[in-house]
């Protein structure tokens, strides 16, 4: 039997469940020695796999339904994402300030040395630059710049 369309998500209670879409489906069997069967099915709403061996057929209102909610929880985590990062770009903008940002295996560490008085950019010396997490290796040849950039492509450095 194929499946198409398996789409993980997770049930309020935390369960593991797998969402697939509605199709159709045909299983057939032959051997040598008999004539073999055909079954053919389908569906025409998701079907919901909450444990090994239990299936659940939901209707479009319960889907729809939880696609509001995922939706909503995660406008909900876009926004407190935004008012930290709000809260946080006064830091950032403090001369003297040192920040990190990570980029691939690489972290750049600088200091904020100036702040665009129009523009939402800062002025930052980059010093260092290191080899990732967890050791933070310094690269050895590494040669420091002065860059303009926006505060919100800079963590604060710990």
């Amino acid at each position: 039997m194929a499946v198409h369309h398996a789409l993980p998500t997770t049930s309020p209670s935390t369960a593991k469940t797998l969402r697939l879409e509605p199709y159709s489906y045909e299983v057939t069997e032959h051997s040598c020695s008999e004539r073999g069967f055909k079954r053919q099915g389908g569906w025409e709403g998701p079907l919901v796999i909450v444990d090994a061996g239990e299936a659940t057929i939901v209707d479009q209102a319960t889907v729809d339904a939880d696609l509001r909610v995922q939706a909503q929880l995660a406008t909900d985590a876009a926004i407190t994402a935004q008012r930290s990062e709000e809260n946080l770009a006064p830091l950032k903008r403090r001369i003297g300030t040192k920040l990190c940002r990570d980029h691939k295996s690489m972290t750049f560490i600088g200091y904020t040395e100036a702040v665009s008085p129009d523009l939402d950019r800062i002025q930052i010396r980059v010093v260092a630059q290191t080899f990732g997490p967890p050791k933070h290796q310094p690269v050895p040849d590494y040669r420091p710049e002065i860059i303009w950039d926006a505060p919100i492509n800079w963590r604060l450095c710990e």
